[in-house]
Formats: C-alpha cells, sequence, structure tokens
C-alpha cells in the first residue's frame, strides 16, 4: 500500500451477492474453472481464451437479472414456518410505551418468529432451546427488514412474510394485481354510484408500490 502504485480500487458488494467478495469474482471464476482450468497461461494464449469467454457468453439467452429475486427455497421455507403457526404478527399493548413511540406506524410491520420446541438430548442430558427473540419491524415503504439475513440477501423470511399478510406478494413472490374495474352490470343499474371490484381504494393503488 506505500509503494508508487496509487490506482487502487476497492469494489463494494452490492446486497445480494453474498456468495463471493464482488461481481468480479464471479468473472474470475467462470474464467479460471471453464477457460484456463486453473493453469498460468502465456499472454497469447490467455487473450484467445478471453475471446471465446466473450464470445460464448454474448451468444447466451439466459436473462440477466439486475437485483436479487426471492428463491424457491426462501418461499418453501415461509410456507413451512406459517404452516406450523411460527411466523406470526406481533401487536404491542396499547397501554405500553412502545406502542405510542414505534406500533403507531401503519407503515411498520412486525413479524415475531416462535422458535420450534428442541428435541431432548439423552446423550448431553439437556435440551437446549432456542431464545425467542423480540420481533422484527419490516418497513413497507422501502420492503427493508433490520436482520441479519436481510443485510446479507436483501430477503428474509419477515419480509416475505410481512408482504404475504399485506396482500403485496402471493404465495410465489409475484406481485398481487386486484381487478377494480366496474362490471357492465353494476354500471347500468339505476341507483347510487357503483362500487369497485376488488379490494377498496382506501387500502392503495394496485399497479403500484406503496
Amino acid at each position: 500500500m506505500n509503494e508508487r502504485f496509487f490506482h487502487w480500487q476497492c469494489f463494494r458488494t452490492p446486497p445480494g451477492f453474498a456468495t463471493t467478495k464482488n461481481p468480479v469474482e464471479q468473472i474470475n471464476r467462470v474464467l479460471k474453472q471453464d477457460y484456463t482450468a486453473h493453469r498460468l497461461l502465456e499472454t497469447g494464449e490467455l487473450l484467445q481464451q478471453l475471446a471465446s469467454c466473450c464470445s460464448n457468453r454474448s451468444i447466451d439467452v439466459r436473462p440477466f437479472s439486475e437485483s436479487p429475486g426471492t428463491s424457491k427455497e426462501l418461499l418453501s421455507r415461509v410456507k413451512a414456518l406459517r404452516g406450523k403457526q411460527l411466523l406470526r404478527e406481533f401487536v404491542l399493548p396499547r397501554m405500553s410505551a412502545d406502542f405510542l413511540l414505534v406500533d403507531s406506524r401503519n407503515d411498520v410491520f412486525h413479524v415475531l418468529y416462535t422458535p420450534p420446541n428442541r428435541i431432548y438430548n439423552t446423550t448431553s442430558n439437556s435440551a437446549h432451546e432456542a431464545i425467542q427473540v423480540s420481533a422484527q419491524p419490516v418497513d413497507m415503504v422501502t420492503q427493508t427488514c433490520p436482520c441479519a439475513y436481510h443485510f446479507k440477501y436483501t430477503n428474509c423470511v419477515h419480509r416475505i412474510f410481512a408482504m404475504q399478510e399485506r396482500a403485496r406478494i402471493d404465495s410465489n413472490g409475484d406481485d398481487v394485481l386486484v381487478n377494480r374495474r366496474v362490471s357492465k352490470r353494476k354500471r347500468a343499474a339505476i341507483g347510487p354510484a357503483p362500487v369497485a371490484a376488488g379490494r377498496p381504494s382506501l387500502v392503495g393503488p394496485a399497479l403500484q408500490l406503496e
């Protein structure tokens, strides 16, 4: 660091890419594993392998994802925890000070995870039980959670559970779209103004992230 070379660069790891230090390492891994076979090549042969790598990558038909998505394993985990009733909404008592300071915000959804019962270990003559931590406050505006798993992968079971409870996403992780078009039968009826189909408009716009 103290030598004459000063063109140092620092690659900041984006959220959701926790497998390696930065996206550049992903390219190096493919190049070393598939093209150079972890061998030290000369300049001419290395340039030829780089050209082959670029030509093969240019015809790749797989879509390039610019943001991390929800994995099937995480959706299955949320479904399993929901089936065992280990995930639930935590509501603070109205007479507590925390309700006045924190829970009064409508854009925060508190998700409480209840640890499962541990099996008694006869070898150590003890039972290891997990401590139930406080509820994780999921911000419904930014769709973020303060847990360590979300900080590493930009998604977690708390966020998915909160989005499903607020009817933002379905069981497959897709956005919920609501049809609010008024039916022709109600439109032709004589009387008061027809009521729009779907959920009430006070909940929020259907095709927009709240």
